[in-house]
């Protein structure tokens, strides 16, 4: 989004919203269940080529990591100062990475 979309965004937003919004990232974060989960979605992609598209500042569920060790055939796309939508930070990018990606995967 541009900067004067982000202010409208932001604006439906009061403070008490907001902090609800990162303690809930906070939450699901350090919780085992959603990465149990999340691990065992990842044995159906182990076996061929996979792609991540995440905002530079977007991995809040901390996931890059993991997925990176356990995907030998990963490709990661990082957005510049990209969020949790990367695909609104920067659609052009997006877009092109997934469709090279594609193009090029056995």
């Amino acid at each position: 989004m541009d900067k004067p979309s982000r202010v409208a965004f932001r604006r439906a937003f009061d403070r008490p919203a907001t902090a609800t919004m990162h303690r809930l990232f906070a939450d699901a974060a350090s919780n085992d269940e959603v990465h149990s989960e999340a691990a065992e979605g990842l044995t159906i992609l182990v076996r061929g080529p996979a792609i991540t598209v995440f905002g530079s500042w977007g991995d809040y569920l901390r996931f890059r990591r993991q997925w990176r060790q356990r995907l030998p055939r990963l490709t990661e796309v990082s957005v510049p100062r990209g969020l949790h939508f990367p695909m609104n930070d920067n659609p052009g990018l997006c877009a092109d990475a997934i469709t090279q990606w594609h193009e090029a995967a056995p």
